[in-house]
Formats: C-alpha cells, structure tokens, sequence
C-alpha cells in the first residue's frame, strides 16, 4: 500500500454540525415523583420526541433534590435514569420523547429550553 493503512470514510458516518436553531420554545415543569407522573409508567413526560429537535436544556430548579430522565418510559426510571443534581441542566441532543421523575419526596420544579432546526 502505498500510503500506509488507511481507513474507509463513509459519508453517513461521517460527523456533521448539527442544523441552524430556527426557533426555540421555553416552559416551566413540574416533574412529580415516581408514580405519579402523567405516563403509563407513572413517570412526568418532560417532552414529546421532536424530530428536528437540535437540543433540549433541562435545568433542575430544585436546591435541594435531584431527579432522573430518561428516553423510555421506565418503570424503574428513578433507578434507572440519567441522574440530575440538584440546581444543575443538562443539553440534551437526542430527538426522542423524554421522561422524568423526581427522587424526593415531593415534585420537583424544572424549566426546559428547545431549539427546533
């Protein structure tokens, strides 16, 4: 080989920037513990699965719990989930449908901010 080992580059591997924000939502939420959410499972649904979602910031507006999301409605979800300190956001990137449940004994405040591409 003349230059050395190479490596295929397939374009739909490749990484691209993600698309221009062309608008963007904000809301307040009330993530309630596990149980007592509106889904199936009893979990909150922070948001329904938005295909041309470029990001979603979900901020924990609580001092004092956490809370746990996750993209499947879980049963065990506050075991299972991605943990959120308390008073912390996180960005998340994904376009799927986004559940919630707060770990202490009462609900928790939050606040999200979406960006449609």
């Amino acid at each position: 080989m003349p230059f050395g080992p190479c490596v295929a580059s397939f374009p739909n591997a490749r990484i691209y920037p993600p698309p221009a924000v062309v608008s963007a939502e904000t809301d307040d939420l009330t993530v309630q513990i596990a149980g007592a959410g509106g889904s199936p499972n009893g979990n909150t649904v922070v948001h329904v699965a938005e295909p041309a979602r470029v990001y979603l910031t979900l901020t924990n507006e609580s001092l004092t719990d956490a809370l746990r999301y996750g993209y499947v409605d879980d049963v065990n979800l506050n075991v299972n989930g991605f943990y959120l300190a308390p008073g912390k956001a996180v960005t998340i990137t994904s376009p799927q449908e986004i559940f919630a449940v707060a770990l202490g004994a009462a609900p928790i405040q939050t606040s999200w901010d979406q960006g449609i591409g």
